[in-house]
């Protein structure tokens, strides 16, 4: 996965994406929101990392987060610090499915299906672990959006400057696969990570069973980006950088 490429730096990454406003005013929320009432329910974070999204989701049954990299060291020393009732793992998934098979109600996981080579693998084991009528909530950088090849820009109307008509596409949309990230100077830059187009993870999901309930695409307010012009500058405003995805595990007969 491609966090484990960076677990030398672990603690420097986990104490940025802890304070990460687009992960707290955007993503975080959204994922709750769909989560609905968490009474009564136990709950799995896939590859939760530091625990941000972790810790917003206690007061149910059970929380637990689950993530292979030096990441969650940070989750595990603030759960010690001030004790939540999270219980983590640092493990892969594969490794603890006979422990919760069948276990959890819900399962959030926030940009993690983008660093398995295996998705059809990891979503088969995520099926093992949900209960029946059990719900998968999870995103991933869009498809669309962020994937490989070089940004192309365009404006409809051609001749416009306007910024509202401003859109951008992305080469090799359906070539899939691994690719390295390309971001100059950052901690990032040059990890592997995997596409796959909207299609492969529809399908793969309806393949193992799964119905697809919702589709949702998070996006900063008004207000936000209005308060953080230089976090969401550009094209942010006008078109989605993350995919979601709500599926539940069907009920058998």
């Amino acid at each position: 996965m491609i966090v484990n490429q960076y677990d030398s730096i672990a603690e420097k990454v986990s104490e940025r994406y802890i304070k990460d406003t687009i992960l707290l005013e955007v993503i975080y929320p959204a994922i709750i929101s769909e989560v609905g009432d968490l009474e009564g329910k136990t709950i799995l974070d896939f590859g939760c990392g530091p625990g941000g999204l972790t810790r917003q989701l206690v007061g149910v049954t059970q929380v637990v987060g689950l993530d292979a990299s030096n990441m969650i060291d940070l989750a595990v020393k603030m759960e010690q610090e001030k004790a939540l009732g999270i219980v983590y793992h640092k493990s892969k998934l594969n490794e603890l499915k006979s422990q919760y098979l069948n276990q959890f109600d819900i399962i959030v996981s926030n940009e993690v299906l983008t660093e398995v080579p295996d998705l059809h693998k990891v979503l088969n084991e995520l099926s093992d672990v949900l209960v029946q009528d059990g719900k998968l909530i999870f995103t991933v950088a869009h498809p669309c959006f962020r994937k490989p090849g070089a940004y192309s820009t365009m404006t409809i109307p051609t001749d416009s400057e306007r910024n509202e008509d401003l859109i951008m596409t992305r080469k090799n949309y359906f070539v899939e696969g691994p690719y390295a990230l390309s971001a100059k100077d950052h901690f990032l830059d040059g990890a592997i990570t995997y596409h796959h187009t909207i299609s492969t993870y529809v399908n793969t999901l309806t393949q193992l069973g799964f119905i697809i309930e919702k589709l949702f695409e998070p996006r900063p307010s008004v207000d936000l980006i209005k308060d953080h012009p230089s976090v969401f500058k550009g094209t942010q405003e006008f078109h989605p950088m993350f995919l979601g995805v709500v599926a539940r595990k069907p009920l058998k007969d």
